[in-house]
């Protein structure tokens, strides 16, 4: 798993690559872009053909995907072969 940088000053931010926010997250590249375009993640760019992204944004965003809940398909048996 992607460790975590050190907490930032208050104001400041944790700040990244695109690649970091695709390890981060487990997203591809297009998908981070359509993300930033959709504001849900924040993004920078400071100069042409370089995006800074605020890698707690990301933390964020996956924070509040909901949680995975396992389910039994109808008509699924179980281990035990009995329903």
């Amino acid at each position: 798993m992607h460790e975590l940088p050190p907490n930032p000053p208050a104001g400041a931010f944790r700040a990244g690559t695109i690649a970091d926010a695709c390890r981060i997250t487990t997203f591809s590249k297009t998908k981070i872009y359509e993300l930033i375009n959709e504001g849900k993640i924040e993004a920078y760019s400071p100069m042409p053909r370089k995006t800074i992204v605020n890698l707690d944004s990301c933390y964020a965003l996956m924070n509040a995907m909901p949680k995975f809940k396992s389910w039994k398909a109808p008509g699924a048996q179980s281990a035990g072969g009995k329903q």
